[in-house]
């Protein structure tokens, strides 16, 4: 879980690394910058000019004057028009190339993360920070844009104001400071509901994602309504949240309001009276009127975006909590590319534990050989499956190493540890488009005729051949419209069409018919004499026939050998087989 910070400002050092990922739009940014000034530029003048034209009108009836300024006027309108045509255009190829390239940066780094951190953080959470938080991230960057034009704005106009009349400007101030105080203390509370919310968005899309992709468990289990109970308990709390900050934020605008109005209603009610006193100009109180409700209007946007502001932080600190790893490495590889390996396995020595965990192995040391079967056997829990995850390196041992024809797995490039070995699952995961998509995802350039020779070896060809559509059948959502026997067939003949030399077979039988495991046993039987193949089991009755058998118990390697010299040898195996058979 992520560490709350006890600071509650926004981490500039944060944000200037967003900014740098996305610096290749640095000119749009800066051009959407430039002509949001200048449209506040034409918005400081005009009152003024405005002023100038009322006078005109009213006091000297000087219309050729005012026909001039009129027109003047109707030019400057219309290249601010044109102005904010360029502005939206620079605006969406800011926000659309900056949303691209995070969500491209942050999908690349989650994918390259240590399994550890997919075993701590749920799918839903990542999920929200690729897509919600990018999302906010990016149109709050030109929301700040507006902010800062609206700071500048601000600037400028209380320097106009104080030029007109310095005791309306130090109400204007006084106005000012009141509010930065408002926008303070509201915005510490308004930041700490944000990442309880988004907390909350967390459970709701997780727990929703696993209720949708275990639908069949929920409904055959009969656990509809804790699922849905779960579901509104998590919204209402979603809600509760929301709640607490529209009322904090409603707090905060009453206030700014109030500010508003007393200052407003002040100055105009001073400046009405120095135009009494004639030491007032009447284009001046034409043009303070306006000035006012600007200064509102753009305090108001302010006071906006301050909530806006807090989100930005809470975004920036979850994308930034990913793309620094601050928990979690990247996963590191070697530099060794192979193109075939011969398939060999040894462990030497290995040490490992999950996190704080008690050990799980304690020194093991194995070999397995090439073109043979190779079994491992153990009590539940005994680190069978560990194995698996070592030697895909999903996990790095603690000590010792592992070695793949006598080259530390370290070594190799990634690309090349992927190549070499394909683990074949109870449930393997089938991607919802295609037989033929499925297939294609290791080798985009295969040939027909090549997908049809691995799925023959895998004894799957002829089941798909009878499909009405074939090889372009949809496997369906986690491959539901196939049997766990049909979905194996086909990782295996995904594995084949990789060119993995090395197979593991984790649990691929327990959970089979009889007819559905004697195919899956034939497969292996005939993959063995061009691959390394090795099989866990909980059903020892499927792999007596092994050549060889490894019996783990306490993170150790307690006995190998053959099925008959094991049981007259190891008491352990002979328990677990008697188990299997009773």
């Amino acid at each position: 879980m992520e560490k709350t910070s006890k600071k509650e400002k926004l981490n500039f050092g944060e944000l200037k690394e967003i900014f740098d990922y996305i610096k290749e739009y640095k000119k749009n940014f800066i051009w959407m910058t430039l002509v949001m000034a200048f449209s506040t530029l034409i918005m400081v003048i005009m009152p003024i000019f405005w002023g100038t034209i009322f006078r005109y009108v009213v006091e000297k009836r000087e219309f050729t004057e005012v026909i001039k300024m009129l027109g003047f006027t109707l030019l400057i309108n219309a290249a601010s028009k044109y102005s904010f045509r360029l502005q939206i255009y620079h605006y969406w190829k800011y926000i659309s190339g900056s949303r691209k390239t995070l969500r491209y940066r942050l999908y690349e780094k989650i994918i390259n993360l240590e399994v550890e951190a997919f075993d701590k953080i749920r799918n839903g959470e990542f999920l929200n920070r690729v897509d919600n938080e990018i999302t906010k991230i990016t149109t709050i960057f030109e929301q700040f844009t507006q902010a800062v034009v609206s700071f500048i704005k601000i600037i400028v106009t209380l320097v106009v104001v104080f030029t007109i009349n310095i005791p309306i400007g130090v109400l204007v101030i006084v106005s000012m400071v009141a509010n930065y105080y408002n926008f303070k203390i509201a915005g510490a509370k308004i930041k700490t509901f944000q990442k309880e919310g988004r907390k909350a968005a967390d459970d709701i899309k997780s727990n929703l994602q696993q209720s949708l992709t275990g639908i069949r468990e929920v409904k055959s289990l009969g656990i509809k309504e804790v699922n849905f109970k779960k579901f509104r308990d998590d919204f209402e709390k979603s809600l509760n949240i929301e709640h607490k900050r529209i009322k904090t934020w409603a707090n905060q605008s009453t206030i700014m309001r109030t500010l508003e109005m007393v200052t407003r209603f002040s100055g105009i009610t001073l400046a009405i009276y120095l135009f009494y006193k004639g030491t007032f100009k009447l284009e001046f109180l034409y043009a303070l009127q306006t000035y006012l409700v600007s200064l509102n209007n753009e305090l108001w946007r302010l006071g906006t975006f301050n909530e806006k502001l807090k989100d930005l932080e809470v975004s920036i600190e979850r994308v930034m909590y990913i793309l620094k790893n601050k928990d979690y490495k990247d996963e590191k590889f070697g530099e060794v590319e192979t193109i075939n390996v011969n398939g060999s396995i040894e462990f030497k020595n290995v040490t490992f534990a999950y996190g704080d965990d008690e050990k799980v192995f304690k020194g093991l040391n194995l070999k397995v050989k090439p073109n043979q079967i190779t079994a491992i056997v153990g009590k539940s829990g005994g680190g069978k499956s560990t194995i698996f995850s070592l030697l895909t390196r999903f996990y790095n041992v603690e000590a010792g190493k592992i070695c793949i024809d006598s080259l530390d797995i370290k070594e190799f490039t990634e690309k090349s540890l992927r190549k070499a070995i394909s683990v074949i699952r109870q449930e393997p995961f089938l991607f919802n488009v295609s037989i033929k998509d499925n297939l294609k995802m290791v080798r985009e350039n295969i040939t027909d005729e090549e997908m049809h020779q691995a799925c023959k070896k895998a004894h799957i060809h002829h089941y798909i051949e009878e499909l009405e559509d074939g090889y372009d059948a949809v496997v369906g959502e986690g491959g539901i419209n196939f049997s766990g026997g049909q979905k194996q067939r086909i990782a295996i003949a995904r594995a084949l069409l990789k060119g993995s030399k090395i197979m593991l077979f984790d649990e691929a039988t327990s959970a089979l018919d009889n007819e559905a495991q004697n195919v899956i046993k034939e497969t292996i039987e005939e993959l063995k004499e061009d691959h390394t193949i090795i099989v866990i089991a909980h059903r020892l009755s499927t792999i007596i026939d092994a050549d060889k058998i490894i019996v783990i118990e306490d993170g150790v390697v307690k006995n190998e050998g053959q099925h008959e010299s094991l049981l007259e040898e190891c008491e352990t195996y002979a328990s677990l087989y008697q188990l299997n058979t009773v």
